[in-house]
């Protein structure tokens, strides 16, 4: 069970490219202060079409298909121009690189980006969240204590996008050893809960879990507090920051955060390079075989693992 499920990423994505679409449609209205035909607009769309592939990707690397909570909301604006800034540089390139499609925008481009960065916002506030709260949130319990458990609460009830909703919870300061069992099975039944969020690394908790463990086999589902609080403020509690996680995490924190940069590099790298790639080879090929006649790639035997010849 997560609190953000796939089917979000999917409707942020069709949502996304239907925003990118109408975009250059109001983007030619503008232009033209005239309906655009649908000849003129198809000539747009193609090339455009390419283009959406490679601007969705690059949304992707921004983190606009991760979660975003209401402290992020404030960032929102900032992530989805700096976005489509990259993305209009990348349309530059493409249409001054490849002069195939006969069109090079250059006030069109502009005009774009207003439009565009104005609809996705206003998508991604107001659109998603209409689609979102559509979707039934599931009744969950909340077990835990503190200033985190408060901000868990507050942020998951407080924003609709998430899939569950604590309907009840409990501080696991404020009940006695002695009520403490009976209280979370009277919550679960009467609240109609479906998921337990505990905090298994209190002390208090860690003699009653043995008989929660039967609840599992009532269709309950249980999740640890400190990985729900991490997925959803993409921080770790404060609380568990002791040196047994130090030990644990700190020498490959750095390790897999350079590797998601690398790889966010490499992709927009790879993406951004494709296209004339692919244009430049026929020339390549017809150059090869104008100059000396020979074989388009080349290969020869190496010795590989083991001592193995490889082609």
């Amino acid at each position: 069970m997560h609190i953000t499920k796939k089917r979000e990423s999917l409707l942020l994505f069709v949502g996304d490219i239907a925003i990118l679409t109408t975009s250059l449609w109001l983007m030619l209205l503008v232009r033209y202060l005239a309906l655009p035909s649908m000849d003129l607009f198809m000539s747009h769309l193609e090339p455009f079409s390419i283009l959406f592939g490679v601007w969705i990707l690059v949304f992707f690397i921004a983190g606009l298909y991760e979660k975003h909570t209401l402290l992020l909301k404030s960032k929102l604006p900032s992530v989805i121009l700096n976005a489509q800034l990259v993305n209009t540089a990348i349309a530059v390139f493409f249409f001054y690189a490849i002069p195939y499609f006969a069109i090079t925008p250059k006030t069109n481009l502009f005009v774009y980006l207003v439009i565009s960065f104005g609809l996705v916002l206003l998508w991604r506030n107001i659109g998603s969240r209409l689609f979102f709260s559509a979707v039934g949130r599931e009744n969950a319990l909340l077990i835990a204590s503190g200033k985190e458990m408060r901000e868990l609460k507050n942020e998951v009830n407080g924003n609709e996008r998430y899939s569950v909703k604590f309907v009840s919870a409990i501080d696991i300061q404020e009940v006695t050893d002695d009520d403490f069992q009976n209280e979370i099975v009277n919550r679960v039944y009467a609240e109609d809960v479906s998921l337990v969020v505990i905090d298994i690394h209190d002390e208090k908790i860690k003699p009653i879990l043995p008989h929660l463990y039967n609840l599992i086999f009532s269709g309950i589902h249980f999740l640890d507090m400190h990985k729900v609080y991490e997925e959803v403020f993409n921080r770790v509690p404060i609380s568990l920051l002791q040196y047994s996680w130090f030990l644990d995490n700190l020498s490959h924190g750095q390790q897999s955060i350079y590797g998601f940069f690398k790889r966010a590099m490499d992709m927009v790298i790879a993406a951004t390079l494709a296209i004339p790639s692919l244009c430049i080879a026929p020339f390549v090929v017809l150059a090869i075989k104008l100059d000396d006649g020979g074989k388009i790639y080349f290969t020869q035997k190496r010795l590989g693992k083991d001592n193995e010849e490889v082609r």
